[in-house]
């Protein structure tokens, strides 16, 4: 169920990492097998956040904040999605698109390193490296795996 394109969980990222923390606890998030789809918020442009995208791209929140968020939300095993669903040539991806669903994937001409290789690694590759400072980068350089790996999920 959303209000205005956001889901109970938005609305918790927008109170802080305290009430974020109990609504995941309480949604059972990291269990749920739709929360990949469940929480996508979308804009009037049709693009697609998934919630850490929502907090790097269009909450404003000081960085420690919003590395609590980042935090809590990478323990709920959520796909990074960040794209528009659209069909080549009948639109562009926003710039820095990532985690397209697997359809769209095949639609673009990219096929995930998990559906060919049966990966459980869902580390993505963002397609442009932004303005380098902020939350990104801090959380980014705090939990880097140190391995990075060539996903085709994003371009």
């Amino acid at each position: 169920m959303k209000y205005r394109g956001k889901t109970v969980l938005h609305y918790a990222l927008e109170s802080g990492p305290d009430v974020t923390g109990a609504m995941v606890e309480a949604l059972n998030i990291s269990r749920d097998t739709e929360k990949d789809e469940r929480y996508l918020y979308v804009d009037r442009d049709g693009i697609h956040y998934s919630p850490d995208q929502y907090v790097r791209r269009i909450m404003t929140v000081h960085d420690e904040e919003g590395m609590d968020l980042l935090e809590i939300l990478d323990k709920c095993d959520l796909t990074s999605r960040y794209y528009r669903n659209v069909r080549p040539g009948e639109g562009e991806q926003p710039e820095g698109w990532q985690g397209l669903p697997h359809p769209l994937c095949l639609l673009w001409g990219e096929v995930s390193a998990e559906y060919v290789y049966g990966s459980d690694d869902d580390e993505e590759e963002e397609h442009s490296e932004g303005d380098g400072d902020g939350i990104n980068e801090q959380y980014d350089d705090e939990h880097s795996s140190g391995s990075e790996t060539d996903s085709t999920y994003s371009r």
